[in-house]
């Protein structure tokens, strides 16, 4: 699959995608790049969109991302990450708002769940859910950088203070 590594603010990110993009991820350790680094002689221009899109955005000059998406996951997964994309710019929710967005106020629980296996971080907004007493909640790539991506959009809520 096509990719590119990207520098961004928060460290380096792989993009990867063919029709849409189908995965960002974000490089905490130099030797996770190794295995990305035969493919990256093949950008496309999905993934150079992409890599201007997140420029922008890491400028605050992008509120809305309009790349590609090739979404992957169960029905479950695929409402959860439909509904985190309805969450504007410098906006927050909580798992609870997402349950009942998808019509299923039971099921807090699994939203978390499904969140925490978003493949397209930042461009499908999963920082931008906190927990029902607004702290932070959690992050696959830690509070640091969720902090961080929350007050580049200028979100404001009690979490945020720490």
């Amino acid at each position: 699959m096509a990719c590119l590594i990207y520098q961004s603010p928060i460290g380096k990110i792989v993009l990867e995608g063919k029709e849409g993009i189908e995965s960002l991820l974000v490089i905490k350790e130099e030797y996770e790049l190794e295995r990305y680094k035969l493919e990256e002689d093949k950008k496309t221009p999905l993934l150079l969109e992409a890599k201007n899109e997140l420029d922008a955005y890491f400028k605050g000059k992008l509120k809305s991302f309009s790349v590609p998406l090739t979404l992957k996951g169960s029905p479950f997964e695929l409402a959860v990450y439909n509904a985190l994309l309805d969450i504007k710019y410098g906006e927050v929710a909580s798992y609870k708002d997402i349950a009942f967005a998808i019509n299923n106020p039971r099921a807090c629980r699994a939203v978390g769940n499904a969140n925490s296996k978003n493949k397209i971080a930042i461009i499908v907004p999963c920082h931008r859910i906190i927990a029902a007493d607004e702290g932070l909640g959690g992050y696959a790539y830690g509070l640091d950088m969720k902090r961080f991506l929350l007050r580049l959009e200028g979100a404001s809520f009690k979490g945020l203070r720490a």
